[in-house]
């Protein structure tokens, strides 16, 4: 069986969200997500089409947001280390949850042990948080197919998960020359683990600025507008119950 297709059965089988809608559509301005929105709404490609288009917006969204970390780093020299893109911990609500062991106590679910899938991060939606800019310009370099140097998976250094539902690669450890393998055309690295953020649909969404509790109050804005995009992409793609690895996945050996 495919293991993506697997690992995607168990998160239908064991998460508790119905990916309640809380999203003012209206007030998020971006063409890859309002494309993706009325497409939903109003099918005229096939599921596979579909996917690839989704697939595509996703991965330029998050090559802005690498540009951005990229741009940054070089300007500054150094960013804060690790870069956070997501909070480990699911926001919540002060005034919702007076329960302060409740309120720490959520978190993205993690499951391990998934079997090693193996995924190429040219093509795919990834990001990979750089902050050292030497370090940057040693590996953009030296890590390319234009100097018979192409990008190596190793698995002690290069550490990334599959962030799910939006189904994006985020990268932990390696982060330099991962993020010389995303600008490559062919760079495969193998994925034993996904989070799953299901569960914060229930509570949280982004209102084109920053990310909200149901009840309207602010909870953090995002180091880049495209978080929040690729979020509520993520709703959509669990609420039509979406599954785009299936059409990314490397197979060739």
């Amino acid at each position: 069986m495919n293991p993506v297709y697997l690992f995607h059965k168990i998160f239908s089988r064991f998460s508790t969200s119905n990916f309640f809608d809380y999203t003012n559509h209206n007030l998020i301005k971006n063409p890859f997500y309002n494309t993706i929105y009325k497409e939903f709404s109003n099918r005229k490609l096939s599921e596979k089409e579909f996917c690839i288009l989704i697939i595509k917006f996703e991965r330029l969204l998050c090559l802005e947001i690498e540009d951005f970390l990229i741009s940054s780093t070089l300007q500054k020299g150094f960013l804060d280390a690790p870069v956070k893109l997501f909070p480990i911990y699911q926001p919540r609500c002060i005034n919702c949850y007076k329960d302060k062991q409740y309120f720490f106590a959520s978190h993205p679910i993690k499951l391990k042990d998934i079997e090693p899938t193996r995924v190429n991060i040219g093509v795919i939606p990834t990001l990979s948080p750089i902050w050292n800019a030497d370090r940057l310009k040693r590996t953009l370099s030296n890590i390319t197919v234009l100097g018979d140097n192409s990008f190596k998976f190793q698995p002690l250094n290069h550490m990334a998960k599959i962030l799910s539902p939006f189904d994006i690669v985020l990268f932990g450890n390696g982060n330099h020359s991962s993020c010389a393998g995303i600008f490559e055309p062919k760079a495969d690295i193998f994925i034993e683990e996904i989070i799953d953020f299901s569960s914060w649909y229930e509570e949280i969404y982004f209102d084109g600025t920053c990310f909200r509790h149901k009840c309207g109050k602010k909870l953090f804005y995002p180091i880049h507008n495209n978080i929040g995009i690729i979020f509520e992409i993520g709703r959509l793609i669990g609420k039509y119950n979406i599954n785009l690895f299936n059409y990314v996945i490397s197979n060739d050996d």
